[in-house]
């Protein structure tokens, strides 16, 4: 199991004394919406190796994690993380990507269709349109796409809708 300590200082040297020592390095990069000395972040290193840390103070989202670990076989290998703050071309401390990356929605919200569809028929009645009660919002198989379905049988030549004039839309009204 790894565990996870942060360094102070500069990388660690590998003991000279020791043939089999393998070093194992990994960057990556701050996660959104974390939480700075609470969040639990899990990497997985190799098929041997998963690195557990805490995310460290004052780390903000798009910063860049380097992990160290000298390998000697040993129950006391550990690794070593230290923070990567990046700058800008400016020279100023770089903002955290949250800042950034919560651009507005491109669509409007997802409303509830049958609640629209009860507002339009009550507004077309309103205009003085007709809308059969024998028709509503629905979808049938095999394409189940929404559209306005009849609740229940219709005649031949039975009313279903009549709109004024008025409230056409034609290139003569335009």
């Amino acid at each position: 199991m790894a565990h996870a300590v942060e360094s102070k200082g500069p990388p660690i040297e590998p003991p000279a004394d020791l043939a089999t020592v393998r070093i194992k390095e990994i960057n990556f990069l701050v996660p959104a919406r974390v939480l700075p000395g609470t969040t639990r972040l899990e990497v997985c290193i190799d098929e041997f190796d998963t690195l557990r840390m805490t995310v460290p103070l004052g780390a903000v989202p798009g910063d860049r994690l380097t992990a160290c670990k000298i390998c000697t076989g040993s129950a006391s290998d550990k690794w070593e993380c230290c923070l990567v703050r990046t700058k800008t071309h400016f020279g100023k401390t770089r903002e955290p990507i949250d800042a950034i990356a919560r651009p507005p929605p491109l669509r409007a919200p997802v409303r509830n269709g049958d609640a629209e569809y009860e507002t339009l028929v009550a507004s077309l009645r309103a205009a003085g349109c007709y809308i059969s009660e024998k028709v509503a919002r629905g979808c049938v198989p095999p394409l189940c796409i929404p559209g306005i379905v009849a609740r229940s049988p219709l005649e031949a030549g039975e009313l279903v809708f009549r709109i004024p004039e008025r409230l056409h839309i034609s290139p003569s009204m335009v």
